[in-house]
Formats: structure tokens, C-alpha cells, sequence
């Protein structure tokens, strides 16, 4: 299907192209008559390269409408969290959401007001939940030294056990923590989600990185909560940030965005679950644009106007 991305100088050309005629029916009809006065006749070379012209300059009018071709394909993309269908199926599929929240000492610092880190994580902890489905399933996880299982069910019967949460472990191994949670995720039969709730800094096991890099990438969207503002966390949510893991920062300077911060994380989180499960699909029309058409005209109109040169007409 041909296009034009500029159709307004379709006037212009309407305009252009009658002048150039009556130009041309002008200077033939002088040429005619001082032909008649000197004897002579008329040449057919002369109308044609005239004509060449006149096409030369045509089809170069025409190629100001920037004529495209429009090849229109279908493709599957990922859902748009914000369009009514999406969300009504998205409503009705369920989620795995792993909660691992931090139970060490350093999340009862304040860092300078009067709400410690660990309050933080619980008030993020409630309004995550509160944009959850009634169909999804939460698993939450207190992790210090060792990881433990506090709660497996809906949003409501483990919202009251957050409560058994205690942040006075000396040890946090973060990664001993992330290879607890995989073992569920792998092992269930629902799109699944990791949610690491934690001021970011740990003193034993390995460096987490690699692993949550890792199992985002094995089809398991994380989103890591950084609660507070620990510089022993700065190094790693820089590189979660540099591979593209979704993080969000729970602070003083953050608190009256946390509605908007947790309710964008969890729908975006549920999105990536299901579409890396290939439980939502949406099916979308895109046109594809080729400039040929215009291309096609500038060499006509180029080839016609190096022939109107011909012996210097």
C-alpha cells in the first residue's frame, strides 16, 4: 500500500503542473510562428525534451509527498498493565509472590529520623500486598544468618503473621536467602515473583548479584527493596540497576511516594511473571514504512531531466 506522509502538496503540484503546461502551449505557439517566418520545420526533439521536463519537474513535485510504501504485520508483544482487558485477565491468574524480608540488626537503624528500616519493610510489606489479587499466593520469608518460613497462603491469613518477623539476627546471608526462595519458585506450579525486602547489606555467604541476575533472568522477575540508606548497599543496587533489575529505594525522602512506588513495582512485577510464562500474550498490528516509492520518483525525475540536456535544449 502506498502512502503519502505529506499529502498537503498535492495542492501545490495541482497548481504547478497547469502552469507548466500553459508555459508549454505558450513557447510552442511562439516557436510555431517564428518557424512559419524563417521557413522552417518543426523539429520532434524539441517537444520531447520539452515534455521531459515538464515530467522531470512532475515527479519531483510528487516526491515531495514523501510517497512510502506501508507494509502492515502482526506480532505478539507484552501486555500493557494499563489497558482494561489486560487487566481484567491479569486479575484472574494467579501469582506466586516470595517475600524475603530482612530480620538482622542494622534493619532497626533509623537512619536519622524516628521510623527504623524495619518499619519501613513492613509498611511497604502491607501496601504491596494490598495490590495483589485475592488469587494470588504469598510465601514470606524472614532471612538472617539462615533463611525461615513464616507464612505460605493468601494475603490474608499471612498479613497478621508478619508479626513473628524479628529484626536481631547478627548474620545476613543474602544469598543463602535467594537460593531458599528459588528452590520454591522452581518447584511451583504458578508464575512466580521474588521480592527481596532489606537495607542491602550483608556479612556472610557470597555476593547476591550473580544470583539474582540469575534467576531474573531464568524466567523469575526480582525486585529488590532497598529500605534505608546503608552505603554497604550502594555497589550492589548500582549493578542491579546497571543489568536492568528492578529496584526502588524505601526511604525519608521516598515515603509519600510509597503508594505510587509499590503499586507500579507489584502490577509490573505480575506483568513480567505472567508474560515470562507465557500466560499473557497480546497480538498487535504495526505498519512498517520503506521509502522505494519516493526513492523511485527522485531517480526518475533525475534520468528525465539529464535527457532534457540532450544538444542543449
Amino acid at each position: 500500500m502506498i502512502k503519502l506522509l505529506h499529502p498537503e502538496m498535492i495542492n501545490i503540484i495541482l497548481i504547478i503542473v497547469p502552469i507548466l503546461m500553459l508555459l508549454y502551449i505558450y513557447v510552442y505557439s511562439r516557436r510555431r510562428n517564428l518557424l512559419k517566418l524563417l521557413d522552417q520545420r518543426d523539429n520532434v526533439l524539441w517537444h520531447i525534451i520539452q515534455a521531459s521536463k515538464i515530467a522531470s519537474i512532475t515527479l519531483l513535485l510528487l516526491a515531495s509527498t514523501l510517497p512510502v510504501s506501508v507494509q502492515t504485520i502482526q506480532f505478539t508483544v507484552h501486555g500493557n498493565p494499563e489497558e482494561t482487558e489486560i487487566r481484567r485477565v491479569m486479575y484472574n491468574i494467579t501469582a506466586l509472590h516470595v517475600l524475603l524480608i530482612d530480620e538482622s540488626k542494622s534493619m532497626q537503624y533509623t537512619d536519622g529520623t524516628n521510623i527504623t528500616r524495619f518499619v519501613r519493610a513492613l509498611n511497604f510489606t502491607y501496601k504491596y500486598m494490598n495490590y495483589l489479587s485475592p488469587k494470588d499466593k504469598l510465601l514470606i520469608i524472614g532471612f538472617s544468618e539462615y533463611p525461615r518460613k513464616i507464612c505460605l497462603g493468601n494475603t490474608t491469613f499471612c498479613r497478621p503473621k508478619l508479626l513473628e518477623l524479628e529484626p536481631n539476627k547478627k548474620y545476613t546471608d543474602l544469598s543463602a536467602a535467594l537460593a531458599y526462595a528459588y528452590s520454591y519458585v522452581t518447584a511451583s506450579q504458578y508464575p512466580a515473583i521474588i521480592v527481596i525486602v532489606s537495607d542491602g547489606a550483608y556479612n556472610e555467604g557470597g555476593d547476591p548479584y550473580d544470583e539474582i541476575v540469575s534467576i531474573n533472568k531464568s524466567g523469575y522477575p526480582v525486585l529488590f527493596v532497598r529500605v534505608g540508606l546503608d552505603k554497604r548497599a550502594d555497589q550492589l543496587i548500582e549493578e542491579l540497576t546497571a543489568s536492568n533489575i528492578y529496584v526502588i529505594n524505601i526511604n525519608q525522602f521516598t515515603e509519600k511516594l510509597l503508594n505510587k512506588l509499590t503499586e507500579d513495582a507489584a502490577r509490573q512485577m505480575r506483568l513480567e511473571a505472567f508474560v515470562s510464562k507465557k500466560l499473557l500474550e497480546v497480538k498487535v498490528s504495526k505498519e512498517v514504512i520503506y521509502p522505494y516509492p519516493t526513492v523511485y520518483l527522485l531517480v526518475a525525475s533525475l534520468v528525465l531531466f539529464l535527457a532534457s540536456r540532450i544538444e542543449g535544449y
